[in-house]
């Protein structure tokens, strides 16, 4: 990279198209120095002495610059003589002159002088931006090495590292007070909270009290619920409460990183906008996160999982988690749609918020959309009117207003199947820690024979198959009576039973096995039979919503000789 000044400007004609371009041509400002393109045996030696060649045409009587060694042309594209070598078109390959390459203009040497070093400086002076710029999109951006010019993104939480010679900066911090980032138009709720959250038609809630705090519980309507706990100044001062994780989560030593997206469509590597870190139970989802064992992680992280509990116990006393994954936000961060409906993940997610106020917004995913209707039936209106209001229906149709020391909690896995949410900080600097249960599957390698000795027939065998490109759990193992059975306690749906979120099953006939969505396949949620898996194949074909890889529905294909 270097500073530039046009030297010229022309026109080029393309014979085969007729198509006209222009073209420009560039000295550097500083042309005592070799740029780092040129070919090491590359001699350019620019001298004032070298005059670029000119030629007035003979018909539209402008001057033209001679670009080319092979001759002079017009290069006005309105002149009849345009793009013509002494009245003929001229060859396909032009090499540019000797003088047009190696004249140096002359320039007023006041203007020769760069405007900007192009090597920008590091981000650690926190009084060039405003107080708090710490955390501002200058400071998660790229680095610049001082030492051996090489670009490195901010990958961790206490500043850059140079990936070739591990040169270190760390910024100075500001620890924030959770007062400072609240809303100010906000009250400071000593008792129950007032939300401000904003519903849509046909989203029934309640409203409760628990704890001193108001709960909000949102009825998505057969997916499940999505409960909404707000917290009071009071809950948030109490001893290690959410005040004090907050500055905890500050500290320059947390482990937060920057990590790589699993799929993108740019060339190299892509990290996430967030910092994040991963706590118990191993978690990969878009992100491949590292996991750290509760006794070893920081005492911030293993008490918000302690907190989130506690809060989601008031609604939902049974639940419990084995994992947290704690993330933090910039300035300009924030968390896209998504779901959190990997195969391994238990039916209730919850998450706490520190820091800024954010906005939580839930929306039915665009392939349900003309299948999944919120009113009640006996409101329904008629079947011109549903098509009409559908489309004319925003697909969003809950957001919650988050606040310090707030807990959400979403409860039923149809809610991860139709629905997806999005996080929208609003403010400098936020913190969120969601929690889950993880069921860790019983691991099989490829290619194992597994016998089983039914109780009514003959010893059967089952080729075990795991596919790992479309992350399919095991397939079922034949158990005695001769139904499937699960390897694992998340194997999913089989051909013979159908696995719901109460624990129930019901049999399905072999030729008419319990139908399952494409989605569901691919991530892993449901194990597939031979006829699923067609069926499934046929839908990926047929569905222009579902993106999914060749070689993907080729694996499906091949798994039909480990299921029939």
């Amino acid at each position: 990279m270097d500073w530039f000044k046009v030297t010229a400007a022309w026109a080029e004609k393309d014979l085969r198209t007729s198509y006209v371009r222009w073209m420009f041509r560039f000295e550097k400002l500083d042309s005592t120095k070799v740029g780092w393109w040129a070919q090491p045996t590359e001699e350019y030696h620019p001298s004032e002495s070298i005059e670029m060649l000119k030629a007035c045409c003979t018909n539209c009587r402008e001057e033209s610059l001679q670009v080319y060694e092979q001759g002079w042309m017009c290069l006005r594209p309105q002149c009849p003589n345009f793009w013509k070598l002494n009245g003929e078109s001229p060859p396909d390959k032009l090499e540019y002159s000797h003088s047009f390459i190696n004249c140096h203009t002359p320039w007023d040497p006041q203007l020769e002088l760069p405007p900007a070093p192009l090597r920008p400086p590091l981000a650690s002076d926190r009084d060039n931006y405003y107080d708090g710029g710490d955390v501002a999109r200058i400071y998660w951006k790229g680095m610049c090495c001082p030492q051996c010019g090489r670009l490195s993104c901010r990958e961790f939480w206490a500043g850059w590292v140079c990936k070739n010679c591990n040169f270190k900066s760390s910024p100075p911090r500001t620890i924030f007070e959770a007062d400072r980032l609240a809303d100010p138009h906000r009250s400071v709720f000593t008792g129950p909270a007032i939300p401000s959250n904003i519903v849509q038609p046909g989203i029934t809630w309640t409203r409760m009290v628990v704890d001193g705090m108001t709960c909000l519980i949102y009825y998505l309507k057969d997916c499940g619920t999505v409960a909404h706990i707000l917290a009071s100044e009071y809950q948030n001062k109490r001893p290690e409460c959410a005040d004090w994780l907050f500055k905890e989560y500050q500290a320059p030593e947390m482990p937060f990183k920057r990590y790589a997206l699993k799929s993108h469509k740019v060339q190299g590597q892509l990290l996430t906008q967030q910092f994040s870190f991963n706590a118990g139970a191993p978690y990969k989802y878009i992100v491949a996160v590292d996991s750290t064992p509760f006794e070893e992680c920081p005492r911030a992280v293993t008490r918000s999982l302690e907190l989130i509990q506690e809060r989601v116990k008031l609604v939902h006393p049974e639940t419990e988690f084995n994992e947290i994954l704690s993330v933090g936000y910039f300035e300009g961060q924030k968390m896209d749609y998504h779901d959190d409906g990997e195969q391994e993940l238990g039916e209730t997610v919850a998450s706490i918020s520190l820091g800024a106020p954010a906005k939580m917004r839930f929306r039915i995913k665009a392939k349900h959309m003309s299948s999944y209707k919120l009113w009640e039936p006996n409101n329904a209106p008629s079947e011109v009117n549903v098509e009409s209001r559908l489309h004319k229906e925003p697909r969003v149709k809950l957001e919650l207003r988050l606040n310090h020391g707030d807990v959400v909690v979403m409860k039923g896995r149809e809610i991860q199947r139709i629905w997806e949410h999005a996080v929208q900080p609003i403010g400098l600097f936020r913190v969120a820690a969601t929690a889950r249960w993880i069921n860790v599957p019983q691991q099989h390698p490829a290619g194992v024979l597994v016998k089983r000795e039914p109780s009514d027939g003959p010893m059967e065998t089952e080729f075990v198959k795991r596919a790992a490109v479309l992350g399919f759990p095991e397939v079922p193992l034949i158990s005695e009576g001769g139904s499937a059975s699960s390897p694992g306690p998340s194997s999913g749906i089989s051909s013979n039973q159908h696995s719901t979120d109460t624990g129930t099953s019901s049999p399905s006939s072999p030729d008419h096995p319990e139908p399952f969505e494409v989605e569901d396949v691919l991530n892993g949620r449901a194990v597939p039979t031979a006829k699923t898996i067609r069926t499934g194949v046929e839908d990926l074909n047929r569905d222009p919503d579902v993106l999914v890889k060749e070689e993907d529905k080729e694996e499906a294909l091949l798994l039909l000789e480990f299921t029939k």
